[in-house]
């Protein structure tokens, strides 16, 4: 059975989170992590690789209820893959790198869990642009050597990008514990670097830490 002073403490909990919401509407964040970055080219016959790269930004939300928010902020976010692989008529190391300004909107719900810790739910968009990254090539196709280095949003992507987001974060106290989903959603694809037409959406898994301000 479930004691009193159990059930006490819980409504003081819940009274104390609804007054700093209540006070403080407005939140600011600093978060810093990695990106697991992917996407949905077809680089075969090279095998596909999946680079670790780093996710740098400042998040600001605003508590328009004692369980939604509306959060969006600027993120610096590395992007891109690794690809590599032989056959009988090529042997290839291809890598491709986005730096890239992004501007997430995501609707989160807020689900306490104790009096430090808070757990939330979002789901939204970004949109972002692409500031620079260069994408290299070497190797042999056809007995002729390959060695190119090009811009990556002159040939080879698109600036603009955009996609969905989903986000899970823990909160305790004033540190934070993210972990998230971005699926593109345009064809951001130009050109590989060899000129054939290129088809690309970023698939991105982030991880990244956090600081309430």
């Amino acid at each position: 059975m479930i004691k009193k002073g159990t059930i006490l403490y819980l409504l003081l909990c819940f009274c104390v989170i609804k007054a700093t919401a209540q006070d403080k509407p407005w939140v600011v964040s600093f978060e810093a992590g990695v990106n697991l970055s992917n996407s949905s080219e077809d680089t075969a016959p090279l095998k596909k690789q999946m680079p670790v790269l780093p996710k740098v930004g400042i998040l600001i939300d605003y508590q328009f209820s004692n369980s939604f928010s509306i959060q969006s902020g600027t993120t610096y976010s590395m992007k891109g893959l690794r690809s590599e692989g032989e056959t009988e008529n090529l042997t290839a190391s291809v890598e491709l790198m986005q730096h890239l300004v992004q501007v997430p909107l995501l609707l989160t719900y807020k689900l306490p869990f104790d009096c430090k810790t808070e757990i939330k739910f979002g789901a939204g968009i970004y949109t972002a642009y692409g500031i620079g990254g260069k994408t290299k090539a070497i190797g042999q196709t056809n007995g002729r050597d390959v060695d190119i280095t090009v811009h990556t949003f002159d040939k080879i992507l698109k600036s603009h990008d955009f996609g969905s987001v989903l986000k899970l974060s823990m909160q305790r106290s004033r540190f934070l514990v993210n972990l998230s989903w971005e699926y593109g959603l345009v064809d951001i694809g130009k050109s590989n670097v060899l000129g054939a037409p290129l088809s690309y959406e970023n698939r991105v898994l982030s991880l990244t830490a956090g600081y309430l301000f």
